[in-house]
């Protein structure tokens, strides 16, 4: 546990040197307490006129305002420090991004702990391990509360306790049953709940876990490049398996909140009542116990998505990345950091290695085996001598606009679902339609508050129309705006019209829609209704793309390939790539499987690039042509945004760097400026965006000049704009 117990006060100074959680870029001075105070403790400290919670960082003699003005400290929390490692790590961070260190620091803190309320710690109901009573009635007995029934037929069934994320169960359930002595918990190591065995790895897996364990206890970053199906997973399992024997714990990031049931599921198994999990969809007082247990040592293994890397772990051997390359890791908003760049960072401190693993890794990433000496492993072969899926590709151009099934593809629906197997439908937008258009004049229904159309969607009530950039909701309209024509039409598709056609279709197969309109709890059993096949067909978006193992699931559909084939972003040829191989790695991981790619431009150099060559050959393309155009990762970016209710305004305030660019030359030496340049949505939320792109050969020119922009900005309140910054930015336009 990071206490007083494990680390020495800071010296008794004048001053107390303390992080605020406030968008200022410093430390703030007050009044150095009478009793010992340790870096990284929480303390509630007088802010203006509030009294806000900050993190002690050090102790000084010196202030730069005056003595007398300096405030004291009200108040010092004697429970949940955060650690040295992880304090360091997000201040080097907070400097690398240019972010406020207060705000930073924050992350560190499980969202309870960031407010004033006492700290108390309580052992989760969800996280015992539970087995049935003798008492327990005779099922069916339960008809009038079918979730405890549920609970209890799960129990039942099971040769070993199982904890109540396992169950499906919430901490509400699991009290009432055992209020009733149905249910009694018991130690997770008890009544045969014994490990799973190690599966026989292949030649390519022996060799890279040969080369993790000689990793172990130093610093290296291991890049696991494996084909979908390739058992990387199996490989993170040994890996971890080894770290846990010397005494230590394991750090497993994934990207999506989406991949923790089936990932934790494996890993419990494993590793049977050491497994915590720590994402934003934990009830907050699972996330808190889990972060005190993970501090004090008494778990093993940490799964979780980005947060999770800022949970203290003191023993922490390995850090494992899965599905590296992916856009979730890094923050869009507030602090945007990259949680990969930092999970690499942190492994460095702590001289530990670090697993990037991915079946199409990030170009950054390959880039670095030559740059930076990460070392290059490779899974090639599925298990069992399983082929990779056969491509195809499905031509749209013969076809009018409303036929979005081609003839080939039904037929080869059909014959998989004939033969017992699931077929996954891919359509990367959710809803019903994405336009409503007009057919008399041509106007479309625009959200009022941004440069986006409003997209059609139903739900159980009916029609309605939401923005998927700011989520403002209508009614979907009688009539035109313009010409007040009737004639009102529905363009394009997403996943809720996908759903209806296919049930239409082929309406004796049971078909399940996953998409970010379906609640996560409700994910969570459509998974397992997958996985034990009991649907047939799956629509869905990104989230069916990354990292699930559907055993049934024989053949793939991408529903339309060309979103993203023509975008001005350097980075959609990697991402649509990613997107298109990820997906068809779900298809034929227990047998053989089959993609089909429909498009409207089979000829597209990329699609033919991918299906010829495969994702290797497209990164080495791609790669040489960032070098030549001075493209990272051999070259630096990023962006100073600006917005505000005019437009002008925000591209005024970017003018006045480009001019201050000017007057200081000298200082902007080897530091380009692209624009001031509208994003590809001018308007989000009702304000405009204008946006300036600060490109450099040398990392530490671009953080010279961005400190210059900064700190003049910062001198300079800009009462009707707000701006940010972004170092290393993922989205360009």
């Amino acid at each position: 546990m990071p206490d007083s117990t494990t680390r020495k006060p800071l010296p008794q100074k004048a001053f107390l040197r303390v992080a605020v959680p406030v968008p200022l870029r410093r430390l703030f001075d007050y009044r150095m307490p009478s009793i010992p105070v340790y870096r990284g403790q929480r303390i509630r400290i007088p802010f203006g006129k509030r009294q806000l919670l900050g993190i002690a960082i050090d102790s000084c003699d010196r202030t730069e305002i005056d003595p007398d003005r300096v405030l004291s400290v009200t108040e010092v929390l004697s429970e949940a420090m955060i650690s040295e490692d992880i304090l360091d790590l997000l201040l080097w961070a907070s400097g690398y991004y240019h972010h406020p260190p207060g705000e930073a620091l924050v992350l560190a803190l499980p969202p309870s702990l960031r407010r004033r309320k006492s700290v108390f710690r309580k052992s989760s109901l969800m996280d015992q391990f539970w087995q049935a009573t003798p008492d327990a009635p005779a099922l069916p007995g339960l008809r009038r509360a079918p979730r405890q029934q549920a609970v209890l037929e799960a129990l039942m069934r099971s040769s070993r306790p199982l904890d109540g994320h396992a169950l499906k169960a919430t901490s509400g359930i699991l009290r009432k049953l055992l209020d009733k002595h149905w249910i009694t918990p018991v130690e997770p190591l008890e009544s045969g709940l014994i490990p799973e065995q190690p599966l026989v790895l292949n030649q390519e897996q022996a060799d890279s876990l040969k080369a993790i364990h000689q990793a172990a206890g130093s610093f290296q970053c291991l890049l696991l490049e494996g084909v979908t199906g390739s058992g990387k997973t199996e490989v993170y399992l040994q890996a971890i398996d080894d770290c846990l024997e010397r005494g230590l714990q394991a750090l497993v990031m994934i990207p999506e909140i989406g991949l923790t049931s089936q990932l934790r599921s494996r890993f419990e198994l494993r590793f049977p009542g050491r497994v915590g999990v720590i994402h934003s969809g934990i009830p907050e007082k699972d996330r808190r116990t889990v972060w005190f247990q993970a501090a004090e040592g008494r778990l093993s293994v940490l799964l979780g998505t980005r947060t999770a890397l800022f949970t203290p772990l003191p023993r922490l051997g390995l850090i494992v990345i899965d599905e590296e390359h992916d856009g979730s890791y890094r923050q869009g908003d507030g602090f945007r950091y990259s949680a990969r760049d930092l999970a690499v960072k942190y492994a460095g401190q702590r001289n530990i290695p670090v697993i990037l693993g991915s079946a199409t890794p990030a170009l950054e990433t390959i880039a670095n085996v030559a740059l930076k000496g990460y070392r290059h492993l490779r899974l090639s072969q599925r298990p069992k001598g399983i082929p990779q899926p056969r491509w195809r590709i499905a031509d749209l151009r013969s076809l009018p606009e409303s036929r979005r099934l081609a003839d080939f593809t039904a037929h080869s629906m059909e014959q998989q679902l004939a033969a017992g197997n699931q077929v996954l439908f891919f359509v990367n937008r959710r809803g019903l339609a994405p336009v409503l258009m007009c057919k008399d004049c041509g106007w479309c229904y625009d959200c009022v508050d941004c440069d986006a159309r409003m997209v059609l969607h139903r739900r159980s009530s009916g029609l309605y129309m939401l923005c998927h950039h700011c989520g403002a909701q209508t009614r979907v309209p009688g009539q035109c705006a313009l010409c007040k024509s009737a004639s009102l039409i529905e363009v394009g598709a997403g996943t809720q019209k996908f759903e209806a056609e296919l049930q239409q279709r082929f309406p004796d197969y049971e078909l399940l829609r996953i998409d970010s309109d379906v609640s996560p709890a409700r994910r969570t059993e459509l998974f397992s209704r997958i996985c034990d096949g009991r649907s047939q067909i799956l629509v869905g978006t990104n989230m069916l793309t990354k990292g699930h193992d559907f055993p049934h699931l024989t053949l793939t559909v991408i529903a339309n390939a060309d979103a993203g084939l023509f975008s001005p972003d350097f980075r959609a040829p990697e991402r649509i790539s990613q997107a298109i191989i990820q997906v068809a790695g779900r298809a034929g991981r227990s047998s053989s499987g089959e993609v089909i790619i429909q498009t409207r431009h089979p000829d597209h150099p990329l699609l033919l690039s991918l299906l010829r060559e495969g994702y290797g050959a497209f990164a080495r393309k791609n790669l040489q042509e960032r070098l030549q155009h001075r493209l990272p990762p051999y070259a630096h970016l990023a962006v100073f945004r600006a917005e505000a209710r005019v437009n002008q305004a925000a591209r005024r305030l970017l003018m006045r760097v480009v001019a201050y660019r000017r007057q200081n030359a000298d200082e902007f030496a080897g530091v380009e400026l692209w624009g001031p340049i509208a994003p590809a949505m001018e308007k989000k939320f009702g304000r405009f965006h204008q946006q300036l792109v600060l490109c450099a050969d040398s990392r530490r020119r671009l953080h010279r000049v961005l400190g210059l922009v900064i700190q003049k900005f910062e001198a300079e309140p800009q009462r009707s704009v707000r701006w940010s910054v972004e170092v290393d930015p993922f989205d360009l336009y």
